[in-house]
């Protein structure tokens, strides 16, 4: 009597399955992996410009200010004469919040200071800050480029709109310019009498639509 032959593994076939189906699965992982790196990415942007408005909201609450920071350093005592102008705004915001004397808290004390550096690498002749380093530090978003910062006062200031990002996450950062937004609905600027601060947002092309803000 014959007995049927046992079968040894799996055919050529079947393996080119097997083999198809742990690729789609992989690919299938990994795009769910950079989705949620993503939202994550964009959920942090947003936690920074939170944090950055209730220390804005501190500032100008304090008797001594009344008001929001400058747009500029133009006129700071310790800056007696202006480098670049690039990345004013929010330079003057860095100076505002990480100076020894203000009483609200620190930004930096709460989003780290992976979250601030110097993108256009300029000086003052000494610290306008509570760390001890003279450069004029940005807050910059998960993406390395800096806030943009516009005070309602200098929306339409033409001399602080240039700033210096890496688009697309190159590294190579370059200057551009960069205008508040404006609701198309009103045609006014959003926040007409408070602030706008901004990311570039993923693309690192500030006034697209992926840009995260205050509004």
């Amino acid at each position: 009597m014959n007995r049927p032959m046992e079968r040894q593994g799996f055919t050529l076939i079947e393996l080119l399955v097997v083999i198809t189906i742990i690729g789609i699965l992989g690919a299938l992982g990994m795009t769910m992996m950079a989705s949620s790196k993503r939202k994550a990415e964009d959920l942090e942007c947003g936690a920074m410009v939170q944090t950055l408005g209730a220390s804005l909201e501190q500032y100008k609450n304090d008797r001594r200010h009344g008001a929001y920071p400058a747009t500029s350093l133009e006129g700071h005592p310790g800056l007696p004469k202006l480098g670049n102008r690039s990345n004013m705004g929010i330079e003057a915001l860095f100076v505002a919040l990480e100076s020894k004397d203000y009483r609200g808290d620190h930004p930096s004390e709460s989003i780290g200071d992976k979250f601030f550096k110097n993108t256009d690498e300029d000086l003052a002749p000494k610290s306008l800050t509570l760390y001890g380093a003279a450069d004029l530090f940005e807050y910059v978003d998960p993406w390395d480029n800096p806030f943009a910062y516009f005070s309602a006062a200098d929306y339409g200031n033409l001399d602080v709109r240039q700033y210096y990002v890496a688009e697309g996450g190159s590294g190579i950062y370059e200057p551009v310019t960069v205008k508040p937004w404006i609701n198309e609905k009103t045609k006014s600027p959003f926040n007409p009498t408070t602030y706008q601060i901004f990311s570039a947002g993923r693309d690192g092309i500030f006034n697209t639509e992926d840009d995260i803000g205050n509004w």
